[in-house]
């Protein structure tokens, strides 16, 4: 498709673009096995203006009729404005922390014991609870961005072998690996915090620093890293395009 003097070529995963027969710019197309609903793109387009790009997403979406789906660096306002421009809304922005002791202010940050209110389990009919929550949480906080197309047996798979819970409410939970907070899930945002608290400090105990993302669509990431005083490092925006967006020209029905 050739269109304001540029032409645009799909071959199976690739787009590739072109001016006056010169390649100027390519979008790689790939699927995740967890979220297969939308089309994932990995974006080379720094030299094609705003128009040419909302032209060459128009032609993908065109040829894929499935939700077009980028994550970058919150940095990267060039491309930014050109998503914007050709019809993306952002979804979610995705923060990486990594944090040390004191990066906290909180008089309750005190070193605590595994028996102090926290429970810890790696197997059994107690862990199969925790996963049947985070699971159901998981498919919620998702659900309007890139739906979980995992099966239950397919999810737990990838999730950590350790849950660290909190003795008094167990619906406040973590799945941690070494210094690694992977998932978190609760039954309240105060609840949570105070948790929370618990296990930032039974950690640190272990660690030296930890790791963690927290999605701003999920409530309970984001008690998590507002306990933290560090301004957050990192941060990646998901931008997603609907096949229906009409905006830059309506795609055609299935």
């Amino acid at each position: 498709m050739r269109h304001i003097g540029i032409e645009c070529k799909l071959d199976g995963n690739c787009l590739t673009i072109y001016r006056q027969g010169t390649l100027v710019a390519i979008i790689q197309i790939y699927k995740n096995h967890a979220h297969g609903r939308n089309a994932y793109l990995d974006l080379s387009i720094d030299d094609l203006c705003n128009q040419e790009s909302a032209y060459a997403f128009k032609m993908l979406s065109s040829q894929l009729t499935v939700p077009l789906q980028v994550m970058l660096p919150s940095s990267k306002k060039d491309v930014v404005e050109k998503l914007i421009f050709a019809g993306f809304e952002l979804k979610r922005k995705c923060y990486e922390m990594v944090v040390e002791r004191a990066h906290f202010n909180h008089g309750s940050m005190n070193v605590i014991k595994l028996e102090e209110g926290l429970g810890i389990t790696k197997s059994g009919k107690e862990r199969n609870n925790f996963s049947n929550q985070l699971f159901a949480r998981f498919k919620e906080t998702h659900e309007h961005i890139s739906p979980l197309t995992l099966s239950f047996k397919e999810f737990i798979d990838i999730l950590p072998a350790t849950v660290l819970y909190d003795k008094d409410e167990p619906r406040n939970f973590a799945y941690i690996e070494e210094n690694e907070i992977a998932y978190v899930c609760g039954k309240d945002q105060a609840g949570f915090q105070k948790f929370s608290l618990k296990l930032l400090a039974y950690l640190l105990n272990q660690y030296e620093y930890l790791i963690f993302e927290a999605d701003n669509t999920d409530n309970y990431a984001m008690t998590l890293l507002h306990l933290c005083d560090e301004v957050p490092g990192h941060s990646y925006d998901t931008y997603i395009k609907n096949s229906f967006d009409g905006k830059n020209g309506n795609m055609p029905k299935k």
